[in-house]
């Protein structure tokens, strides 16, 4: 984004702030981002929210989201979002947590990098098969 001249806006909110909360928070970001062409968003709830009001405010700004749910994708098909691998996170918990049982600690604090992925926006019918 720098090399092409765009500065990057972070507004913070938090995953866990209260609904009435995260509508101020994200009403000042865009009360501030007048310049704004796309949001990405920590979890895909918050990139709903932004989207609902993105659209009562006739704001035409893309939005992704980061979570990448079984129950977001099926639902909010053309929410685009960032998909954890949810199946390996749950794969490595399992390896750390039977490896400390067996008294290995070597792991304990380990930090893991797993490869996320890029799910574009789906319209309804291209679920239809």
């Amino acid at each position: 984004m720098e090399e092409r001249g765009c500065a990057p806006q972070v507004f913070p909110i938090d995953w866990d702030e209260p609904y009435e909360t995260k509508i101020k928070d994200l009403a000042a970001a865009l009360d501030q981002g007048a310049d704004l062409d796309g949001l990405f968003v920590a979890d895909n709830m918050t990139a709903l929210l932004a989207k609902a009001m993105c659209t009562h405010r006739h704001l035409d700004i893309d939005i992704v989201g980061y979570d990448g749910s079984d129950t977001v994708r099926r639902f909010v098909p053309d929410l685009p979002t960032v998909a954890q691998p949810i199946a390996g996170m749950a794969r490595k918990a399992v390896d750390v947590l039977i490896r400390e049982i067996d008294g290995d600690f070597s792991v304990s604090g380990a930090h893991y990098k797993l490869p996320v992925s890029f799910l574009p926006e789906r319209s309804i019918e291209s679920l239809r098969g």
